[in-house]
C-alpha cells in the first residue's frame, strides 16, 4: 500500500505545480554604445555571434551595402 501512496501524492502534486516559467539572462558589454553598434550593424558580423539558428557549415550570402538600411 506504501508504494500506491506515494504515487498518489506524486499525481496530486503534479496538479499544483507551476507549468510555465520563465527564463533571463543577462550579458554585460564592456564596450560604449557607439563600438557596439558599429559592430552589429554589418550583417557579415552576424556569423560570428552563437545564435544557434545556423548550423557551423550555413553558407551565408550577402547583397547590397553592409551596414545601410536596406
Amino acid at each position: 500500500m506504501s508504494l500506491l501512496g506515494i504515487v498518489i501524492i506524486l499525481l496530486i502534486t503534479v496538479l499544483f505545480v507551476k507549468k510555465e516559467y520563465d527564463v533571463e539572462r543577462e550579458v554585460t558589454i564592456n564596450r560604449s554604445i557607439v563600438d557596439v553598434f558599429s559592430y552589429i550593424r554589418f550583417s557579415k558580423n552576424q556569423k560570428n555571434q552563437d545564435l544557434g539558428t545556423k548550423g557551423p557549415h550555413a553558407e551565408m550570402e550577402y547583397k547590397g551595402v553592409d551596414g545601410t538600411a536596406g
